[in-house]
């Protein structure tokens, strides 16, 4: 007897190859299943940025237009921010050297006016000195005066006694 004759291992080879067929064919399926999920897959994404793209067409308010002229567009708006940028920058350095000349201005009149402060400060103190010397020298003249009318009278009336 052969061994390709003997009934179990035929049966057991006949149930292996259906086994392995039946395997086979769920493969395809599956392998089929796998494809069509890819498919729809790209679809679905597909018709996302479709979508997206729609929807920002819409918010636009135009047709979507050419990367490149969108680009053109965006380099232009940035030339334009980048041009404004330094105006501002320009106007910034002029208003701080002008508040800077603003500030020495100040700086200077406020110290004039300090030295005509302490000047007339000194002015006033030179007066008050000055007005009670003369008081002083008035009152000492005065007594003085009044003492050689006094020695005046005296001698007077000692000369018209005699």
């Amino acid at each position: 007897m052969s061994i390709d004759s003997n009934p179990t291992i035929d049966k057991n080879k006949s149930s292996l190859e259906e086994r392995l067929m039946h395997l086979e064919e769920a493969h395809k399926i599956t392998r089929s299943q796998i494809s069509r999920l890819s498919q729809a897959k790209s679809e679905v994404l597909r018709l996302k940025i479709q979508v997206e793209k729609s929807a920002a067409s819409l918010a636009k308010g135009y047709d979507i237009q050419d990367p490149q002229v969108e680009i053109t567009k965006l380099g232009k708006l940035i030339k334009k921010k980048d041009e404004e940028y330094q105006t501002i920058q320009k106007q910034i350095v002029n208003i701080t050297k002008q508040a800077q000349k603003d500030s020495d201005l100040f700086r200077k009149q406020v110290e004039e006016v300090q030295d005509k402060i302490k000047l007339l400060e000194r002015e006033k103190v030179r007066l008050l000195r000055g007005s009670r010397d003369n008081f002083l020298k008035g009152i000492l003249v005065g007594l003085v005066f009044s003492i050689f009318m006094v020695a005046l009278a005296m001698a007077a009336k000692h000369v018209l006694y005699f």
